[in-house]
């Protein structure tokens, strides 16, 4: 799992966007990126979009984890951030409201004499977003937080994003049910890279549903 380290200190529809019909919360596409960015402004789609496309090259996969953060009418928060291959440094701020955007490089995970070894692999998986990932959007009430990856050689973003001006506890919802979601669904017989993608993917869906905040992930 991937480490965001901080050093120091009911609605449908947005700005404009269409509702998605029977649906509670979220946007229909807007004119960028097939679902890509969902409920957000032109502005900031524009700018994710060339950001984010270096990341989806297959020729150029990073092996740490990069990342920044706009605000929704396109500007730069802060500068390009990197970090390691499981970690990234963000430093403290004002991050209410603005989309924050990373990679998680993909990885292959190995058991050895009964330990889980993981390593960089491009024709790997990359994770869905970790606790530590939501911990820090949920505590800075950022709009959303993206990540992006690669599944088997092959783009793929996650995207969570909050339904109003504030997130719900999904710490709390995570302490009361992640371990027996994962003793429940994790497949101990496939590599442990695919059963970990596997659950924290089932279990974010089960908690948007559940608690209520957008989860989506978009090959």
């Amino acid at each position: 799992m991937i480490r965001v380290i901080i050093k120091g200190g009911s609605g449908s529809g947005h700005r404009g966007h269409r509702g998605r019909p029977g649906k509670r919360g979220g946007s229909l596409p807007n004119s960028f990126g097939d679902g890509l960015y969902t409920g957000l402004s032109d502005e900031v789609s524009k700018v994710l979009e060339e950001y984010e496309g270096k990341h989806r090259r297959s020729d150029a996969i990073h092996t740490v984890e990069t990342g920044t953060m706009f605000s929704e009418e396109g500007t730069q928060i802060i500068g390009d951030k990197t970090g390691g291959f499981m970690s990234l440094d963000i430093p403290p701020g004002n991050y209410k409201d603005v989309i924050f955007t990373h990679n998680h490089p993909p990885s292959n995970a190995v058991r050895k004499f009964g330990v889980i070894v993981i390593k960089f692999n491009k024709n790997g998986i990359s994770q869905p977003p970790s606790l530590s990932d939501v911990t820090f959007a949920v505590s800075n009430n950022l709009k959303e937080m993206r990540v992006t990856g690669f599944k088997v050689g092959k783009p793929v973003t996650f995207r969570m994003s909050r339904i109003g001006s504030e997130w719900p506890e999904i710490g709390r919802y995570w302490s009361s049910n992640f371990q027996g979601f994962m003793d429940s669904n994790l497949d101990k017989e496939i590599n442990p890279s695919v059963a970990s993608y596997n659950v924290l993917d089932a279990f974010w869906k089960q908690a948007a549903a559940d608690i209520g905040f957008i989860y989506e992930v978009v090959e």
